[in-house]
């Protein structure tokens, strides 16, 4: 699966800045939504959990190319997650997939 880097030239998402990232893999985000746990971490990668099933993987969340800086939920089940890629994505709750992406021109933060 080839994934978009909507920001290539931004300083976050440089060779060098990606080559440091992908050797370390941080959670730098994660959010308790129902009976899941979200965990965003460095390389823009998702990982959604069963609270129910002892913490069972129940898939990734794969599309950011960069770090997660948050994860949240909305009233009508979908989770927005926001990254350094310069993206703000949002993913369908029963079927972890990207319904839309939001583009910006720097990384996206909640704060």
């Amino acid at each position: 699966m080839d994934v978009v880097n909507y920001a290539p030239e931004h300083v976050l998402n440089t060779p060098g800045a990606l080559s440091r990232q992908r050797n370390n893999k941080f959670v730098t985000h994660f959010a308790f939504i129902g009976t899941r746990i979200y965990t965003g971490y460095d390389d823009g990668l998702i990982c959604c959990w069963s609270q129910e099933e002892n913490g069972k993987l129940i898939g990734p969340l794969i599309g950011h190319t960069n770090r997660i800086n948050h994860i949240a939920s909305t009233e009508t089940n979908y989770v927005i997650t926001l990254s350094n890629d310069c993206t703000c994505r949002q993913w369908d709750f029963e079927t972890n997939t990207c319904q839309a992406v939001f583009k910006f021109a720097d990384p996206i933060q909640c704060g």
